[in-house]
């Protein structure tokens, strides 16, 4: 896979781990000696990784922003993360509009997954 267009460019450690990662997952037998109980945990390597790169640098730029990690969570509704993914969606499919956010200078998409996830976060 190429990540390059978010900076981030696979090393030798990285395919080696990816490829452990990967006979482990096609043993034969399913099991693996040791293996810890995982029943009923979610599996969070199906998010895929280069969208969880993309929300984490929309958050990097809210950080700066913002100047917090986690103000969001006091200072924001649930309703305006959802306001505010639907307007990132909606600029993303005008086509008089660019793809890219004028302020950060990343994927409307992306601003709309991270507000989303927000949202998810936050809700009860």
């Amino acid at each position: 896979m190429d990540y390059s267009e978010f900076g981030i460019v696979e090393t030798e450690g990285s395919k080696a781990i990816r490829a452990i990662d990967e006979a482990l997952a096609n043993k034969s037998n399913g099991k693996i000696v040791g293996q810890k109980d995982t029943k009923g945990k979610p599996d969070l390597t199906l998010i895929p990784y280069k969208s969880l790169v993309a929300v984490s640098k929309v958050r990097e730029f809210g950080n700066a922003k913002y100047g917090s990690k986690w103000a969001w969570r006091e200072n924001t509704q649930k309703d305006d993360l959802v306001k505010a993914a639907l307007r990132h969606i909606l600029k993303y499919t005008d086509p008089n509009e660019a793809d890219i956010d004028d302020e950060s200078g990343l994927n409307h998409l992306h601003h709309a997954a991270a507000s989303l996830l927000m949202a998810i976060d936050l809700d009860k």
